[in-house]
């Protein structure tokens, strides 16, 4: 060992203690010893050297102490990781997966009734523009008060009713699906007066038809459809005046049979039956992210068949009919800031055609609905909400000197998932 080195581990020991002293020595082979005992750190570094060029070989006394500082500092130099440049490590930097998403996002935008990033409400009342791929349920109440005014007097009847909805829709191609639905509804009257003179009906109706994209504009968030389908009821109803009538009429006899009853029970029922198809042309219009505006126009043809009794004979009375409707609905949406979304809805309804070889009412007049409702927009694949409807301006002259006026209120709690 040069007389250097000698004097650089006495003062390294003298300072730095004995961790640098038997770093030193551990780095520096005794005189006479071989080369297999040198330390690999030692075997390490003298391979280095060997391998640079002769002008870059470094001192291997500088080289023992620069090592021999590291180690008394207590500096892991092969196991420490250098921050990036901006002062972050490596593994806490965000990764583009990792990116947080924007609250109540959902991953998937079913773009089928979504434009601009706008995802579109049904309304209530009229047709959609989409074609989608859906199932709903929905669970109505209704109330409604009639009102005969004769002149100063007047009378109130009083119905209650529910409805269970579901409809499916089933999307082949971008441009054209299937849709069909189910409706099964019962209202009775819920006062003295109402449940004799009306009694009680329960009815089922259906419907099943084409839905068709015209065009989409995903640049101005533009969407035509049409829709064509076949639609129809089944209506029975239980009316005890009736029954009544008919007893009245027999009671010119000197007495009622049980055969006269049993031939004049069936007046208690009536049954309607109506069929008849229904075409739409629909258009969406997205506003921005948040905003958006439908409209539709259609058409409905019905033809219904009524069996009811005059005493104890069939009496069957057959109704045409055609009328036009309009709408409008418009939808304000928080996501993804909050989930929630609200609609509003106007529907007009007027008979422009009628035929009957029954009792005829003249002047049937047009029928105006108004429709608010909230919904839940958290998930794209889902809606859910709650939407409330009335009518307005619904009166009309049933006969000489008598007005009906129709005042009502239906509620609906709507679940619908797309797939």
């Amino acid at each position: 060992m040069s007389a250097v080195a000698v004097v650089l581990v006495t003062l390294g020991s003298l300072l730095g203690g004995n961790a640098w002293a038997q770093d030193t020595e551990a780095a520096t082979p005794a005189p006479g010893a071989a080369g297999p005992t040198q330390s690999p750190d030692a075997a390490a570094n003298e391979a280095t050297a060997n391998d640079k060029p002769p002008h870059a070989e470094p001192s291997p006394v500088k080289e023992q102490v620069t090592r021999a500082e590291g180690r008394a500092s207590g500096a892991a130099l092969k196991t420490t990781t250098p921050p990036d440049a901006r002062g972050a490590k490596p593994q806490d930097k965000a990764l583009p997966g990792n990116a947080p998403k924007a609250p109540c996002e959902d991953d998937t935008t079913f773009s089928d009734r979504t434009l601009k990033g706008h995802a579109f409400l049904f309304p209530l009342r009229s047709d959609n523009a989409f074609v989608t791929s859906h199932l709903t349920f929905a669970q109505g109440v209704s109330y409604e008060n009639v009102r005969l005014e004769s002149g100063p007097e007047f009378v109130d009847l009083g119905f209650a009713g529910a409805v269970e909805r579901l409809d499916i829709g089933i999307r082949f191609h971008e441009r054209i699906g299937f849709f069909g639905g189910v409706d099964a509804r019962i209202a009775a009257g819920i006062d003295p007066l109402t449940a004799f003179y009306f009694g009680a009906d329960a009815s089922v109706s259906w419907r099943a038809g084409a839905a068709g994209m015209i065009l989409r504009s995903e640049r101005t968030g533009t969407q035509l459809g049409a829709r064509l389908s076949a639609q129809g009821a089944l209506d029975q109803q239980v009316t005890p005046f009736q029954l009544v009538d008919a007893l009245i009429a027999t009671s010119e006899q000197e007495e009622i049979t049980r055969a006269d009853l049993d031939r004049l029970i069936p007046s208690l029922f009536s049954r309607t039956k109506s069929i008849g198809g229904r075409g739409s042309v629909n258009l969406a219009q997205a506003l921005g992210r948040h905003f958006s505006a439908q409209a539709s126009l259609d058409v409905d043809i019905m033809s219904a068949s009524r069996l009811t009794h005059s005493g104890a004979q069939e009496v069957v009375y057959t109704t045409s009919s055609t009328a036009l409707g309009a709408g409008i609905a418009l939808t304000m949406d928080g996501m993804p800031y909050a989930p929630v979304a609200l609609l509003a809805e106007y529907r007009l309804d007027a008979t422009v055609a009628s035929w009957t070889d029954g009792p005829e009412i003249e002047g049937v007049p047009p029928m105006h609905a108004i429709v608010g409702g909230i919904y839940y927009t958290g998930r794209r694949y889902a809606q859910i909400g709650v939407v409330v409807s009335t009518l307005i301006d619904a009166s009309m002259d049933v006969a000489p000197d008598v007005k009906l006026t129709r005042t009502s209120i239906y509620g609906q709690f709507t679940i619908r998932t797309f797939f």
